[in-house]
């Protein structure tokens, strides 16, 4: 692939030398230019497009430059021992000044078990035909972007791509009226001397945003935008899914009204339109996961942004039913009345609020095209958007550029990131200097789906984290699928020593991503101790010391425990639950992801935790584990999915210290600021 760019690079570089003459006699080379790669794109042949595309990027770039070197002498106002807050603080008023756009944002995460018709409904909102493929959900998917339009006074969404922001801030550009003020002259050689007559090029485009934000031409823009989540609903999917996921104000959870609310969900795996059960003891029905739900995005703290109004204060439920179609009137007013008890809860959404109704029943699977499923589309759209839990956020102009522009680069790379250094140089052509980069960064993290985690990996900028979450699905989905579609996840399949290994005892050594990530790690700039450093940072994996089953520990990776030995009748065990403050909720359900992190913390502390044999009487599971406490104590810690329970099998004395260890590692875990109060029952 890069050679393929290195490629195209020197033959832009011999097109320029060829034309060197001409160049040399024009009195305006860049608009020459400019005009020669439009006539040779007009041709259409792919191999011309690329050696133009990648002159056009040189080109702009080039002058961009220019324009940087002749302002750099411009002094500014900026102290220099800023604190970092008050520096970023500045940086956003001073790009807002430039030229800002309005958003109104709604951030929907989807929730639901497996198979409940969470990617089903999701093209449904879009107006979209069902999918073809009933594949599993990763952990998460990439965030789908959409805006809302209104036709003939009807709610729709349509989902958005680079192209449809890039045309929307040109299409307001060109709306924009024109400044009073003069222009510099180096700011006219940004233009083409002639009008294009054909829609102009990506290049063209952030051209002159930057052109129009230097000359103050650009006028605020509004616009209405939705992101989506998608979520994986197998068990231990749903124990990562926090630590990728944003606070959303609304979260949709999906529930298949064929299984009744109290049945428990059959876990299972889809590949290759192949279904494999989960081997595990089913502890989640739909109103287990409903709980757990809004238990867990109740714990979680919105996120602190600047410059956000009208942000809701407590996160939204919206309770979506699916195959509305194969159940009866009466089924569904029995499972209303069976909700009852969120009736008072004002953060679950009401169908009807004289009727007492909960669930908003679909039909996702409506012909594609047919006027029953755009009227299907519209009506959930208009529910979903009445909800009102949309933020209104103000972003510069030139941040939102930027982040177009990482974008347009990585689908270029077909990489699904970029380093800090290809990060430099596109915020060189917008006119962001190297130190405005990292807070740029930051804040984009914050309010886009980029993820960048600049304290452990501040090389490297994830425009689409799709392919990490990927190699963890995969990681977990290689513990259940049969070994006959292994080769589908892994590629070649893991031996079957690193199989038990990981099914078992939950170790794993770095050079199994290098067959389950293949796509991400070609690039010499994202290597497998890239991956490492990340997971051990978000403590999702833990290190080990002298195991020769691997030197990394990975808990979802684990079974869900069958049955429990019975507890001890001298030591009655210590059992934590939790209650939520000032929000109007007391939870009754363990927050998503708590448990494993808690047990990675706890073997993180390896002069006081280390794992117990594998035997008889002892738990390895993802919900349940045995670890030995000052090398000469035992305990059992398990997740009841309504409290956490902490067996001691030693010295009762000894339990205050035990409480103490725990419970310091769940607020680690949590980082205190999740958990309201910890109540403790001994």
């Amino acid at each position: 692939m890069l050679e393929g760019l290195d490629s195209n690079s020197n033959k832009a570089d011999k097109l320029v030398n060829v034309l060197q003459t001409t160049l040399d006699a024009h009195t305006n080379p860049d608009a020459y230019l400019q005009e020669v790669c439009s006539a040779l794109k007009e041709k259409g042949q792919k191999q011309i497009v690329d050696v133009v595309n990648e002159l056009e990027h040189a080109l702009f770039i080039s002058t961009m430059q220019s324009i940087d070197s002749s302002s750099a002498s411009v002094p500014t106002n900026k102290p220099e021992d800023t604190p970092a807050s008050n520096r970023i603080q500045g940086r956003l008023e001073k790009w807002l000044k430039e030229g800002k756009v309005e958003l109104k944002v709604t951030r929907i995460n989807m929730h639901g078990a497996p198979g409940a018709g969470k990617t089903c409904s999701l093209h449904l909102l879009l107006n979209e035909p069902p999918p073809a493929s009933t594949d599993s959900t990763p952990i998460a998917c990439r965030a789908v972007q959409a805006t809302k339009i209104s036709i003939d006074d009807k709610n729709k969404w349509e989902r958005v791509e680079i192209k449809d922001l890039l045309n929307q801030l040109a299409s307001h550009l060109a709306e924009a009226p024109a400044s009073s003020d003069d222009v510099s002259d180096c700011s006219d050689k940004l233009l083409l001397e002639e009008p294009p007559k054909k829609k102009p090029t990506d290049i063209e485009v952030m051209k002159e945003i930057s052109n129009a934000l230097e000359t103050g031409k650009f006028q605020k823009l509004s616009t209405n935008w939705v992101y989506f989540i998608d979520s994986g609903g197998q068990q231990a999917y749903r124990e990562l899914l926090p630590l990728f996921t944003r606070a959303a104000a609304l979260n949709i959870i999906t529930i298949d009204l064929t299984k009744g609310l109290d049945e428990k969900c059959k876990f299972q795996y889809h590949i290759d339109q192949h279904m494999y059960p989960i081997d595990t003891d089913l502890k989640y029905s739909n109103r287990d996961i409903i709980c757990s739900t809004i238990s867990s995005e109740a714990m979680l703290n919105p996120i602190e942004i600047p410059y956000v109004s009208d942000m809701p204060d407590h996160p939204h439920y919206f309770i979506l039913g699916t195959r509305k179609e194969l159940v009866t009137d009466e089924k569904l007013k029995e499972m209303n009345e069976s909700l009852r008890e969120y009736r008072a809860n004002d953060k679950v959404m009401k169908q009807n609020e004289r009727q007492g109704s909960i669930i908003f029943p679909v039909n996702t699977l409506l012909p594609a095209g047919s006027k029953e499923r755009e009227e299907a589309s519209v009506e959930l759209c208009t529910a979903i958007s009445n909800c009102a839990v949309e933020m209104r956020i103000e972003l510069p102009i030139r941040l939102l550029t930027f982040e177009i522009s990482l974008q347009r680069e990585a689908k270029k790379k077909e990489r699904s990131f970029l380093t800090k250094e290809e990060a430099i140089q596109i915020g060189k052509s917008l006119r962001l200097d190297e130190s405005d980069i990292d807070e740029a960064l930051r804040y984009l993290h914050n309010v886009t789906i980029i993820l960048y985690y600049h304290e452990v990996l501040p090389n490297i900028i994830f425009v689409d984290p799709k392919p990490i979450l990927d190699i963890l699905s995969h990681l977990i989905a290689i513990t259940c699928v049969d070994r006959t579609k292994l080769h589908l996840l892994a590629n070649p399949p893991p031996s079957p020593d690193e199989m038990n290994n990981l099914r078992n005892f939950g170790l794993f050594n770095k050079d199994i991503f290098r067959i389950i990530g293949k796509q991400i790690f070609l690039h010499s700039n994202f290597k497998t101790s890239h991956m490492i450093k990340l997971l051990r940072h978000l403590h999702i994996i833990a290190k080990v010391e002298n195991r020769k089953e691997g030197d990394y520990f990975f808990p979802c990776a684990l079974p869900s425990y069958d049955k429990l030995n019975p507890a001890s009748k001298v030591v009655r065990p210590l059992l934590i639950a939790w209650e939520i403050h000032n929000r109007g909720t007391t939870t009754l359900a363990i927050p998503q992801g708590l448990f494993p992190l808690t047990i990675v913390h706890l073997l993180e502390k390896k002069d006081k935790v280390d794992f117990c044999p594998v035997g008889k009487g002892f738990y390895r599971c993802h919900d349940a584990m045995s670890l030995r406490i000052y090398k000469e104590y035992t305990i059992d810690i398990i997740n009841r999915y309504t409290h956490i329970e902490i067996r001691f099998y030693d010295c009762k004395e000894f339990c205050p210290q035990i409480r103490e260890l725990v419970t310091d590692a769940i607020k680690e875990a949590a980082k205190i600021s999740m958990l309201m109060m910890i109540i403790f029952l001994h």
